[in-house]
């Protein structure tokens, strides 16, 4: 959930039980995202849906259009042709 204009420049420390820490991993990779990427996405997107801030929302709608492009960029990819250069 990487943010175009606003770089990932401050750290955040939090405790959490291993069994936390397991599941964060375990639906973290399951998204294909770091745990840093994923609890940022889902802390947010609550923010956003559950109190409807608007910055939160603009974070969650940069960062979605962000992976979906990133999503079909790898999936067009085999479709690529090189154009022959004249």
């Amino acid at each position: 959930m990487k943010q175009e204009t606003d770089p990932l420049t401050v750290n955040m420390v939090i405790r959490i039980s291993p069994k936390e820490k397991a599941l964060l991993e375990k639906y973290a990779k399951k998204e294909g995202w770091s745990v840093s990427e994923y609890v940022r996405a889902t802390m947010i997107t609550d923010m956003a849906m559950m109190y409807q801030d608007v910055e939160a929302m603009k974070i969650v709608f940069n960062a979605a259009k962000q992976k979906l492009a990133q999503r079909f960029s790898r999936k067009l990819r085999p479709f690529h042709v090189e154009e022959p250069q004249p």
